[in-house]
């Protein structure tokens, strides 16, 4: 009888054993994050989580609408607000989660560097029309501003302004 159950567990110890094996330290670490994450109450479920989520979506589409936008233009003046409108979101969920501004700063260094950067490559190509000689509305037809000088010192403000 022992025989027959120690047969009949052998296959079963077996299974198990390659199953464990096959995974790789990667997938364990995954596995242990997704139950921290789900144990977490601060898990991607909940308010915080969503709201980061949030977040970090508005955050990747403002810096796509900056690629794409001309400088000066509208699109442009909309993608900033929304960053502007993200700020405070950011400022809200981080009480929230309990972050301390530290903590914020720390997380948005990377995506602040980014808009920057869009921003300087905004003013380079308003610097670079200018000293080619090209008139303002035939070099940015839908922009705003009525010079290069406005557009360059608003641009030049709003790089300024940005956090470090």
């Amino acid at each position: 009888m022992r025989r027959i159950f120690h047969l009949a567990l052998l296959p079963l110890v077996l299974l198990a054993g390659n199953a464990q094996a096959g995974r790789t330290g990667q997938a364990k670490s995954a596995e242990v994050l997704a139950k921290r994450t789900k144990a977490s109450p601060r898990g991607s479920k909940e308010w915080g989580g969503i709201s980061m989520g949030f977040m970090r979506a508005g955050q990747k589409e403002v810096r796509s609408e900056l690629r794409r936008a001309t400088p000066g233009s509208a699109a442009s003046a909309e993608a900033r607000g929304k960053d502007a409108a993200l700020l405070k979101i950011r400022e809200i969920v981080g009480k929230h989660l309990g972050l301390t501004p530290g903590q914020l700063a720390y997380k948005d260094r990377r995506y602040q560097r980014n808009v920057k950067k869009q921003l300087r490559r905004m003013l380079r190509e308003v610097r670079t029309a200018r000293a080619s000689g090209r008139p303002f509305r035939d070099a940015f037809p839908d922009s705003l501003a009525t010079s290069y000088s406005d557009l360059d010192a608003a641009l030049s403000h709003q790089i300024a302004d940005r956090p470090r």
